[in-house]
């Protein structure tokens, strides 16, 4: 898990899609563009719907969520304090 403020969150995808060395990354509907930077993948937009192959054919996935409402199932030393910044998984 990777914390970043929403300023830096196009960055940290960035950077773990670099990591990881991938060519594509699906993006659902209605995911801003800014959230994904430009790089060395293409993007596959799940509209219509992917198929499963093409799921199982991208490298990476790009989606979003919130966190849980504090306290959430994790214990309190991680858990996001009432207005944190949003945490980007990797």
């Amino acid at each position: 898990m990777v914390r970043v403020r929403a300023a830096g969150v196009s960055a940290a995808v960035g950077r773990a899609l670099a990591r990881t060395g991938a060519r594509s990354v699906v993006v659902p509907p209605r995911l801003p563009e800014d959230l994904v930077p430009d790089g060395h993948w293409s993007r596959l937009e799940d509209v219509p719907p992917l198929t499963v192959g093409g799921l199982d054919g991208a490298d990476a996935v790009v989606t979003t969520a919130a966190p849980p409402p504090s306290p959430g199932p994790w214990p309190s030393t991680t858990a996001p304090a009432q207005g944190s910044a949003p945490a980007l998984y990797c």
